[in-house]
């Protein structure tokens, strides 16, 4: 026997609920709004511009440019998953993946795409780098990363 206290019994129930994809959908809307606000900021001067437009189960972030360029998050039709959809406005397929949400061996609601479990950040970098980075530079569809 030792003089350590016990851990209280974790409540993985209430965790799991508070990670369930409809809570975490809005935390995430409001962490790519700030994400937006803070490219706006970063490029201000530099004549690229970028929105965001939430509706109740979508929100998109998109660049103000031509061809018009898009990322978009939305809850699947059963609200178990979040979809996310890349579009670079070129007429060519758009790039999409789906995460779910999973509650760790740690106690940690993390977004799970395929077996990769990812923190907010890593998810919303891999949604919104290409968007943010990047310039279209032709009609070929080839892209000029921003340094």
């Amino acid at each position: 026997m030792t003089d350590e206290p016990l851990e209280p019994e974790f409540n993985w129930g209430t965790a799991r609920n508070a990670c369930s994809v409809a809570a975490m959908f809005l935390q995430l809307r409001d962490e790519v709004q700030g994400d937006v606000n803070q490219a706006k900021d970063a490029f201000k001067g530099s004549g690229r511009s970028f929105d965001f437009k939430k509706g109740r189960d979508k929100f998109t972030v998109f660049e103000g440019i031509r061809p018009l360029r898009t990322v978009s998050f939305s809850l699947n039709d059963t609200h178990t998953a979040i979809l996310v959809e890349q579009d670079n406005g070129d007429g060519r397929e758009s790039e999409s993946f789906q995460v779910m949400l999973t509650l760790n061996k740690e106690k940690q609601c993390r977004y799970l795409l395929g077996t990769d479990e990812l923190e907010s950040w890593q998810l919303r970098k891999r949604a919104l780098e290409r968007l943010f980075f990047t310039i279209p530079v032709s009609a070929s569809g080839s892209f000029q990363v921003l340094s």
